[in-house]
């Protein structure tokens, strides 16, 4: 919060000091005044935002019912879905769309929700994953019945996947977007023409033999600068996809090495796990306490460089890769086990771990799979995504 002020205070000035430098004014009163409102404002901005917000990364989980195209309700909780909004224009046909789709990926299965903020209205924003641990949000923006809120991802890991899907989205003519080029025919068919109008102009004045060889030169030009682009476009073609092998084999290779980090501490925690399971045996840590690990230590320093790049390997796989890497803690945390903590709890605490791992090698076990046919073929078939 204190560096979203800095950074508005530091707007306020910077145009404060081009609208005097434009106006030519040295200490222009009215100036002056406009500035402290505007700085005031940065300030009250800071008192009114909701108290709420202090409780966010909360998990909200339930069945949940669809309000809209981005909105769902959970028992008495009303949550919007963070990092992406609904379309006022859209008519009453994507609307209806749009709801039975959210519906579609809840599929009457408890969903989890991790709350970003919360308003003074207690309306949650989280983001929200289904049984399948799909991004509801993300799903959304591919299925082109949302758009993204960029003020919301900017800066994070989910700024160019979401950003990326929209796109698809609009190119693919989905959802809303499938209305948005209809004008696109008739202003090539009115541009197409005026050419020809143009043509029969320049013919009447110049002459059939003159025209003739102005537009044969310029054919000719055109082809050459149409051959000229289109090995240009191969060219780029070409370093994209040698440059999407290479991050894909470097995302692997971390990957493989996690995975590796999961199945060691899967071990360790299982036999833990057994030995407090058995009969009249004492626990370790009932005698000086002890310290557990509260999820595997593991990497994620390719994924954080080239994370502007993991659009190029495609929706399904970039979207498994922000799945996956958003379960992976910047700093490793641990926690005491006391030797007054019943064997039960500790019992229960290192189930919940145990479980939170394996899930983090289902996932890492399919993202190998889908980098060993990426890897293997240069590409993803689309229809797979």
């Amino acid at each position: 919060m204190f560096n979203i002020c800095c950074g508005n205070l530091f707007i306020v000035e910077y145009f404060y000091k081009k609208l005097k430098m434009s106006l030519k004014l040295k200490n222009s009163q009215k100036l002056m005044k406009f500035r402290f409102f505007l700085m005031l404002s940065v300030f009250f901005s800071m008192l009114i935002v909701p108290a709420a917000s202090m409780s966010s990364d909360a998990i909200i989980k339930g069945k949940a019912r669809a309000a809209n195209a981005v909105t769902l309700k959970i028992d008495d909780k009303l949550i919007n879905l963070w990092g992406v909004r609904s379309v006022a224009e859209a008519d009453i046909k994507h609307q209806i769309s749009a709801r039975i789709m959210l519906e579609d990926l809840m599929g009457g299965f408890e969903i989890s929700c991790q709350t970003k903020g919360v308003s003074a209205q207690k309306r949650y924003f989280s983001q929200c994953v289904n049984y399948m641990d799909a991004d509801i949000g993300l799903a959304m923006v591919q299925a082109g019945y949302a758009i993204v809120e960029r003020a919301s991802v900017f800066g994070t890991v989910f700024e160019e996947p979401y950003i990326s899907a929209e796109n698809v989205a609009r190119e693919g003519k989905k959802g809303i977007w499938s209305d948005h080029d209809s004008f696109g025919l008739m202003s090539s068919f009115m541009m197409t023409f005026m050419g020809v109008i143009a043509l029969i102009f320049l013919m009447q004045l110049g002459g059939i033999v003159f025209l003739g060889r102005v537009v044969s030169g310029g054919f000719m030009k055109l082809q050459q600068e149409q051959a000229y682009h289109s090995e240009l476009f191969a060219k780029e073609q070409k370093i994209k996809e040698k440059e999407s092998l290479i991050v894909a084999s470097m995302l692997e290779t971390e990957i493989k090495s996690n995975r590796s980090k999961i199945d060691a501490y899967i071990v360790v925690y299982s036999e833990m796990l057994r030995e407090l399971k058995m009969p009249g045996k004492k626990p370790k840590y009932k005698i000086a306490g002890d310290i557990i690990q509260l999820q595997p230590s593991l990497d994620r320093y390719i994924f954080d460089t080239h994370t502007a790049k993991i659009e190029t390997l495609g929706p399904r796989i970039s979207s498994a890769l922000v799945h996956f890497y958003a379960r992976i803690k910047n700093v490793t945390e641990y926690a005491n086990l006391e030797p007054e903590t019943p064997v039960e709890n500790a019992q229960k605490t290192i189930e919940g771990l145990l479980n939170n791992a394996t899930r983090l090698q289902e996932l890492s076990e399919t993202l190998i799979q889908d980098f060993r046919k990426y890897n293997s073929e240069g590409r993803i078939n689309k229809s797979d995504n």
